[in-house]
């Protein structure tokens, strides 16, 4: 359909609605989506990995700003509740970007556009295999204008941010994956990629024009097999962030410099079988580990690092070709909560016919909340000159 960005290709998806915060969109679903929420109510995925977590304060996604277009094999959508698959922030939908693997698609490619001021995109790939091991690096470049300049040159009456006032958002990304097959079903695989980027965030509580600039990394390496896989991953997020101005005599809210720190384990099963004989059970099973370390100072000074914990369990029966039920379940430690939250869901699916099929499903979701909403110590500038305010969210 020649779409220009991952977030594009999501416009023609049903049930899926985009919401501009002018460079940063939100994507929701069946109504779910406002601007300032920062789509932390749908659960965007790189490869299975989670991409929220690596904007963990607000939960943002950055769609664009990990993955090229051209490096997506295919994205799945689902529509609606998700937990007891994907555990938490699968609260309205779930968006699974799956990259081409090393080794796969063209050999080499690229891509370039150019607009007014300043707008424009880049991207190139190489792909390759050598017997068992196959790579696939890629290299992007994103600018965006702004809409509009806030603040005109030469005001007396404004404190501004050493930030380029007619930059919307930027991003440069890299990214190389490799595989090594040591059997038919049976591989592993490395990997990581690494962005800079510069993001406008308009309107954000008591924020009003608010940048952010910073670094993101990952790190994965996985086993897969037939029956078997397992993943561990890293991620890193630093940045600098502030307001673009501020009057005089107000504060201009002094860069900050949030950093996170998040480690990721997960081992899977699956396998078929049938009991009884006309009955086929497809079982997916999983446990998984999650630790994470905020700083910022805007959050209160004894944050603690979070440790996640999470199981799951899925039986798909089928009966021939005209009927499926899936059952499935999940078990999440939530920290900040204290507690097990747990997701069931359960879908019926009837095909009378090959070319006619009706679905009824019930399921629960929930989302986590974030270091914002959980750890906030921000100070308010109030209309008076050296007058502020504390707003807070932890928890009592």
């Amino acid at each position: 359909m020649g779409y220009p960005s991952i977030v594009e290709a999501l416009r023609g998806v049903r049930g899926v609605y985009i919401s501009d915060d002018r460079f940063y969109p939100t994507v929701g679903f069946r109504g779910f989506s406002r601007m300032g929420d920062y789509g932390n109510r749908v659960l965007v995925l790189i490869n299975g990995q989670p991409t929220n977590d690596n904007w963990g304060f607000f939960s943002f996604t950055g769609y664009d700003a990990r993955v090229d277009l051209e490096d997506v094999e295919r994205i799945e959508v689902v529509r609606g509740p998700g937990s007891a698959l994907y555990g938490a922030d699968a609260f309205s939908g779930v968006v699974n970007m799956i990259a081409i693997a090393p080794g796969e698609g063209s050999k080499a490619g690229g891509r370039v556009g150019y607009g007014d001021r300043q707008q424009g995109y880049a991207s190139g790939w190489v792909s390759g295999r050598d017997g068992d091991f196959s790579y696939r690096a890629s290299a992007g470049y994103t600018r965006y204008p702004r809409w509009t300049r806030e603040v005109a040159p030469g005001r007396i009456d404004l404190k501004v941010a050493d930030f380029d006032q007619n930059l919307g958002a930027e991003n440069l990304r890299i990214d190389l994956r490799t595989e090594q097959r040591l059997s038919k079903d049976t591989a592993i695989s490395l990997g990581g990629g690494y962005s800079r980027v510069a993001l406008d965030v308009y309107g954000t509580g008591p924020f009003n024009d608010y940048r952010l600039k910073g670094d993101t990394l990952d790190v994965t390496s996985a086993f897969r097999s037939k029956h078997i896989n397992a993943r561990v991953y890293y991620s890193r997020l630093a940045v600098s962030s502030g307001v673009d101005y501020a009057y005089i005599g107000q504060s201009l809210y002094e860069p900050s410099h949030p950093t996170q720190n998040s480690f990721d384990a997960e081992l899977g099963y699956t396998g078929d079988f049938k009991l009884p004989a006309v009955l086929k059970h497809t079982v997916n099973a999983g446990v998984g580990y999650r630790f994470k370390n905020i700083s910022w100072e805007y959050l209160e000074t004894d944050t603690p690092n979070e440790h996640h914990g999470s199981i799951y369990l899925q039986d798909a029966i089928s009966y021939k070709n005209l009927a499926t039920l899936v059952v499935s379940g999940r078990l999440d430690y939530v920290p900040y909560l204290a507690r097990v939250v747990p997701s069931p869901r359960a879908s019926f699916i009837l095909k009378p016919s090959d070319r006619q099929a009706v679905r009824v499903s019930g399921s629960t979701a929930f989302r986590s909340p974030t270091f914002l909403e959980s750890h906030l110590a921000l100070p308010i500038q109030l209309p008076l000159p050296g007058a502020e305010l504390i707003s807070a969210s932890k928890r009592e």
